[in-house]
């Protein structure tokens, strides 16, 4: 190799690292949406899913095909032309086709490639670390389409399309433990370190250890995704794809299926059996945790608060009121991975919502916190490298994902997570499906350690009408409550209405039929809906779900500042319920390290589990001593909290402008007896089941 190693040749150079080059070797795999504030309506319109591969009675499976000199089958890597027109005149390719089927039309003699698309990492820069001859697979899907990820994501492709046939490894292993080193033990010799490394590039054996997966939706602009997952390859995807059998079915023995059953359901016995213990309480930390909207709403879902971390002196000085019990840490993250200790910090679940001001769509002039605010996402990766939690979540403004100027650093965040050892899964979803009364549509990312199932994100709850769900909690029904308790908050600072600045010509709304627009730091474009004045700070934490003894600190506009930045209460803690649910599952049994669960109720109900909801408890109207109860303690402490999940009907809105929504029905008050019976044993069967009181 005239002096030049194999490691020299394949190492990167300081200009490939540099952005301007990961923008010119970009293939994009999405599209995004230009600058501007202006609001789009992608899904006001959406299109059927693709029915793309249909089985057809005139299409018949081919064994081999003979294509540029070789024999192509099941199994065999193409390398594909490059139709991008890219001109760098750096090293180009195309992509790269794992074939899984050769199918010839019946009637048309057409010959096609079907299999998985695997695209070069420098093409999606720097998403996935820059490495020479590394791939990842990008599975497309759909999200309305209920078929399996790696079945809508074959990708079908014309012979004339295929230019060579390449040799390529999957893997899980890092690129230390797998790399060109490893793969290419004989390189043909050339003169210059350059040679060497194109002769690598066109010749060279391959390597894929990614996934990445997207979620496509087809709205008036066109193919956008803003969802999707990025992990390494599982180890049966490996096995699979390097035997060539088809990965799209996992085969699961009976008896695997019984055992899982029986950890859920106890046979009767007549023998003295111990009764089954609830599961541990899992604990959660909180940085940027402001007042505590977070740490609120894990602690409805069952979470023990352990610590909260936030620089602002006055917010943590309302997160100290309303957290007493947990760890407050008062300082910058930055300096928080240089004196965090596992055995005082370690925790089961990290939440991370760094400030999102300068991600958001509304950001259009420069503020002085600009520059803090994105050094912000750069202390994501060191706070999880020291904390090194199960599973970790993060909640955004969508801009970060929706706008292009973004995307170098939604990829170079997504990068250092992935290099921490954990798999992501994410997506853009609005609050107002999950009980809130604002529209408020926020990006939500999950991950998990490697050897831990990727958690779910919940299905939509609430809908317009005709949707088949929950009516979207309206104005009226936000504010009911607090308008039951004005005569109680006539000394509340946060809440004087006859102190709010006076407005004329505002616009009057039907609070039965409309939500209220997205709650922010300055309140938002809220006016009471009235239309005669701003909504105070406390009716602003009741659009973000808060409770109503939810302690502020400051004047009253510093405190609507503190809501504002609060991920509402309510639909946050449907979150929380469904990973720890999820959590829970997997430590009993119920799912396997490299499952893909998608639908946690759905995958439970298809392997025969059945999760017993608490028992109703027999309260003594009379109020009579008795005995202790011997009702037993239910054996699993989330997983009866998780509900079906109800498909809706139509296409539900995420972006678009605001729209008026049917009106409830009136209710009619029962008062009779049995009515408040039924709900106080509600009641306490859910509060014993959590062991907010004890059995006596």
């Amino acid at each position: 190799m005239a002096g030049h190693s194999i490691d020299e040749a394949i190492s990167v150079s300081e200009d490939e690292n540099d952005a301007e080059t990961w923008l010119q070797d970009e293939v994009d795999i999405q599209q995004y949406d230009n600058d501007s504030d202006e609001v789009d309506d992608d899904f006001a319109i959406v299109d059927p899913p693709p029915t793309l591969f249909e089985p057809c009675p005139t299409e018949f499976e081919l064994p081999s095909l003979s294509l540029v000199g070789k024999l192509v089958q099941r199994g065999t890597i193409v390398e594909l032309e490059d139709r991008t027109g890219r001109t760098s005149g750096r090293l180009l390719s195309g992509d790269f086709l794992l074939v899984r089927k050769i199918v010839e039309n019946t009637a048309t003699e057409e010959v096609v490639l079907r299999g998985y698309l695997m695209r070069r990492v420098e093409c999606i820069a720097p998403l996935f670390d820059r490495k020479l001859n590394d791939l990842f697979m990008l599975i497309e899907v759909h999200e309305d389409d209920p078929r399996p990820p790696f079945v809508q994501g074959l990708h079908s492709v014309r012979p004339e399309e295929v230019v060579g046939i390449r040799r390529c490894v999957f893997t899980n292993l890092s690129y230390e433990l797998q790399g060109q080193s490893h793969v290419n033990h004989t390189v043909a010799h050339r003169n210059t370190r350059a040679e060497t490394r194109a002769w690598i590039f066109h010749n060279g054996t391959l390597i894929c250890r990614w996934v990445h997966v997207i979620e496509l939706f087809r709205g008036t602009k066109g193919r956008t995704s803003y969802g999707g997952e990025a992990r390494r390859m599982y180890k049966r995807e490996v096995a699979d794809f390097s035997e060539a059998t088809d990965p799209t079915h996992k085969n699961k023995s009976e008896a695997k299926r019984v055992a899982s059953a029986q950890r859920t359901h106890h046979v009767p016995s007549k023998t003295p059996q111990h009764l089954p213990q609830k599961t541990r309480v899992f604990t959660l930390g909180d940085v940027f945790c402001g007042i505590g909207g977070v740490s609120e709403a894990a602690r409805q879902a069952g979470y023990h608060v352990l610590w909260g971390l936030e620089k602002d002196p006055k917010a943590m000085s309302a997160y100290r009121e309303n957290f007493p019990g947990a760890i407050h840490l008062e300082m910058d993250a930055h300096d928080f991975p240089g004196i965090v200790k596992r055995s005082q910090h370690g925790c089961d679940h990290v939440h991370l919502s760094f400030p999102c001001c300068f991600w958001s769509q509304s950001h259009t002039t420069a503020g002085k916190n600009d520059q803090a605010n994105l050094e912000a996402l750069f202390t994501v990766a060191p706070t999880l490298a020291g904390i090194k939690s199960k599973t970790f979540s993060l909640e955004q403004a969508p801009g970060l994902i929706k706008i292009q100027k973004h995307r170098l650093y939604w990829r170079i965040l997504l990068n250092s997570i992935l290099n921490e050892g954990y798999s992501v899964r994410y997506k853009v979803q609005e609050q107002a499906w999950f009980g809130v009364g604002q529209h408020r549509a926020r990006l939500v990312v999950v991950g998990a350690k490697i050897g831990i199932p990727i958690p779910p994100l919940p299905a939509p709850r609430y809908g317009p009408p005709g949707a088949g769900l929950r009516r979207y909690v309206t104005i009226a029904d936000s504010l009911r409550f607090l308008e039951q308790c004005a005569h109680s908050l006539r000394g509340d600072p946060y809440h004087q209405p006859n102190s709010e600045i006076r407005t004329r010509n505002g616009e009057v709304l039907d609070p039965n039929r409309n939500l209220a627009r997205c709650v922010t730091t300055s309140g938002g474009e809220n006016l009471h809906y009235l239309g005669t004045r701003p909504y105070t700070a406390r009716e602003l934490s009741q659009f973000q779900g808060m409770p109503l003894t939810f302690h502020f600190s400051g004047r009253p506009n510093e405190a609507k500042k503190q809501v504002g930045n609060v991920w509402p209460v309510k639909p946050c803690r449907v979150y929380f319920e469904l990973w720890a649910a999820h959590m829970e599952a997997f430590y009993a049994g119920m799912i396997d390290p490299e499952d893909e669960v998608l639908d946690l109720y759905s995958y439970l109900e298809d392997k025969g589990i059945t999760i017993p909801k608490p028992a109703a408890i027999d309260i003594d109207k009379f109020n009579t001593p008795s005995r202790r109860s011997r009702n037993p303690q239910p054996e699993f402490r989330y997983l009866p909290q998780i509900e079906k999940t109800v498909k809706p009907r139509v296409p539900l809105q995420l972006w678009g402008k605001r729209k008026e929504i049917d009106a409830p029905p009136q209710r009619t008050r029962r008062n009779d007896a049995n009515a408040v019976h039924e709900s106080l044993q509600s009641v306490c069967s859910q509060a014993v089941w959590r062991g907010d009181i004890p059995l006596c």
